[in-house]
């Protein structure tokens, strides 16, 4: 039995950031992938300031997947950057809870609130940095 390996498409949001759907499943063979694909991208955009990552078409994930998720945050945080996901599969939304990411990131219903979510955190962290500098 072979696995559905990840498919990745991109969509701009323009001042929102970017989306990222998933197809498939998400994988230590898909790791690699997913990572060209966020760097690619934080090079074109280097003012990104969040991406959202839509999970509705994701049929599986493993441990491997998990800690790729764990290091794309990693990386778009490095870059000032935020993760939130959209979309997600109520199963998944529960290995989320189990290893924390529902922490680190934004978890919505749709790709629209996961946005929504990424503009209060941009305005959040502005205020934030107003206020250290101040």
């Amino acid at each position: 039995m072979s696995a559905t390996h990840a498919k990745f498409e991109l969509q701009d949001l323009g001042s929102a950031g970017l989306v990222l759907r998933c197809q498939g499943g998400l994988s230590w063979e898909d790791r690699d992938l997913l990572a060209a694909q966020i760097e690619q991208h934080i090079q074109y955009r280097p003012g990104l300031t969040g991406v959202v990552f839509d999970l509705a078409g994701l049929e599986f994930i493993n441990s491997a997947g998990l800690g790729a998720l764990f290091q794309v945050n990693r990386r778009l945080r490095d870059h000032g950057a935020r993760l939130a996901f959209a979309s997600v599969p109520p199963m998944i939304v529960r290995m989320f809870r189990a290893v924390g990411l529902n922490r680190l990131c934004g978890v919505a219903e749709t790709v629209e609130q996961a946005a929504a979510w990424l503009q209060e955190q941009q305005q959040a962290d502005r205020v934030s940095g107003r206020a250290q500098t101040a």
